[in-house]
């Protein structure tokens, strides 16, 4: 296979990408916000709710999109998938691959069938007895063969999103994992919290604001975080913050009491998966906490993405 299509099935978006060279190769993508969830919600509305309607319903949804790459008549190539397509508000419910997790993807759950000259693959997730991830998985994969991760390395991934993953990984082999609901608190603080009258959302994060974010992120990394998010509130009334410097500041303080953790650990590479300007943010985060700069190493999560769908399928396909 050289040519394959893409698919990263967020919560809240989709997007198909035409790739090749082993998914290194982006031509082509087109974005949608026919997240899992909306789809579910309009699946649930319909009066035919059986697994086979579900699996037919998201797959209309999917093949829309990817028709939209414009591929020709005979370019019907494999379609990779990944993400939240295998869970319950997927379009099929796939279990989770489970610890030891190689990075090579040898043992990833994949689900494979056919529909209109189509072959599909979609990868499930990765659980533990207390956490788990759908996509990040997929990204890891990816991410370690774009680094050329030497295969006795210890190295930390950090995922940032609306629930970030840190993912410890020794030997080839993912050690554990934890997720940190940061992004999600993010927004409920900024948009449904009494905190959502001291704040302006905005994307200038230079100048004041960029300080403002530098002092968040120090401060959430000490300390008691819900004792500090209540500053928020008080900068506001004490007008030590404008709204827009306020907003940094918060988004600094949470992502600062997420990377607290990695304050104790080892020397070890981190590998920041991600894009725009939450990845921007995480890396000057790092900076602040004194993180070591040679140690940090930026990988597009897209490109991981389709490269990590693409070495799993490698890997599924050997055993089939």
């Amino acid at each position: 296979m050289n040519d394959f299509v893409s698919v990263d099935w967020g919560t809240t978006s989709l997007r198909a990408s035409l790739c090749s060279s082993g998914g290194k190769t982006i031509l082509r993508s087109i974005s949608s916000d026919d997240g899992a969830l909306s789809v579910h919600q309009r699946f649930l509305a319909q009066s035919e709710k059986g697994p086979d309607e579900r699996k037919a319903f998201y797959l209309k949804v999917l093949q829309d999109l990817v028709d939209q790459l414009d591929l020709s008549a005979d370019q019907k190539m494999p379609i990779l998938i990944s993400g939240m397509a295998s869970s319950t508000i997927g379009m099929e419910t796939i279990s989770y691959a489970s610890l030891p997790f190689g990075l090579s993807g040898n043992n990833a759950v994949v689900k494979q069938w056919e529909v209109d000259g189509y072959d599909y693959f979609m990868v499930s997730g990765l659980a533990t007895e207390e956490d788990l991830m759908r996509g990040e998985e997929t990204q890891l994969v990816g991410a370690a063969l774009l680094t050329n991760l030497d295969h006795e390395e210890e190295a930390l991934f950090i995922f940032p999103g609306t629930h970030a993953k840190h993912v410890q990984v020794k030997g080839g082999m993912v050690a554990g994992f934890k997720t940190y609901m940061t992004g999600e608190v993010f927004c409920q603080l900024f948009s449904n919290s009494i905190l959502a009258q001291s704040v302006t959302p905005h994307h200038d994060h230079e100048g004041s604001s960029k300080e403002a974010f530098i002092k968040g992120v120090k401060e959430g990394s000490v300390g008691n975080i819900l004792h500090q998010m209540f500053k928020v509130r008080t900068n506001g009334m004490f007008s030590r913050l404008s709204k827009e410097d306020n907003f940094s500041y918060l988004s600094g303080m949470l992502i600062g009491a997420e990377l607290k953790d990695l304050l104790s650990l080892q020397k070890n590479r981190i590998i920041l998966c991600g894009s725009g300007e939450m990845m921007q943010a995480y890396e000057l985060a790092l900076q602040c906490l004194n993180m070591d700069s040679a140690m940090l190493i930026n990988i597009d999560a897209s490109l991981a993405t389709s490269v990590g769908q693409y070495q799993i399928w490698q890997q599924f396909s050997s055993r089939i």
